[in-house]
């Protein structure tokens, strides 16, 4: 985590560094998208949404290749970034599609999943404020309550074993 540190210290007076701890109050593990979602909905909710926001995990630097997050850095510190998502992890999900992926989807965005879905490992990554802002405030709101009630993680009402 030194690395991570210094690398991150030469971003002094160019932006603010935010630690979230998450203290998991239920059954379902959430820690980083309940921190990630508390984030932007407190800065949403403020209209002090940063030009860039870099969300990154506890375990981060096993996750990310230094030097390309050292160019990230640079670029951003140097103005010369102009990106609306990027992705800092370098492990990628294989597509998927799941009865609990499609229902989280659906509860999130109002419509149906259609295909597959394809991701990194860990959510580290790199939004600008027009990403963040082509949300409204109550979509933050709604999904980050979605993530702490979680019904997509609990047992059917049937009582079989698998979740939906």
């Amino acid at each position: 985590h030194e690395g991570l540190l210094e690398q991150l210290q030469g971003l002094a007076g160019r932006g603010e560094l935010f630690h979230h701890f998450v203290e998991e109050t239920s059954e379902y593990m959430t820690a980083e998208c309940t921190a990630y979602l508390t984030h932007i909905t407190a800065h949403v909710e403020r209209h002090d949404v940063a030009l860039y926001t870099m969300f990154m995990h506890d375990d981060g630097p096993r996750h990310l290749k230094p030097d390309f997050l050292n160019m990230v850095l640079r670029a951003m510190g140097q103005g010369n970034l102009e990106v609306g998502f990027l992705n800092l992890a370098h492990e990628r999900y294989a597509g998927i599609s799941t009865p609990c992926l499609r229902q989280v989807h659906e509860l999130t965005f109002g419509e149906p999943l259609e295909g597959l879905v394809t991701t990194y490992c860990c959510a580290h990554m790199l939004v600008h404020r027009d990403r963040i802002l082509a949300r409204s405030p109550q979509f933050w709101q709604d999904t980050l309550a979605l993530v702490h009630e979680a019904p997509h993680a609990r047992p059917p009402a049937d009582g079989s074993s698998s979740a939906p």
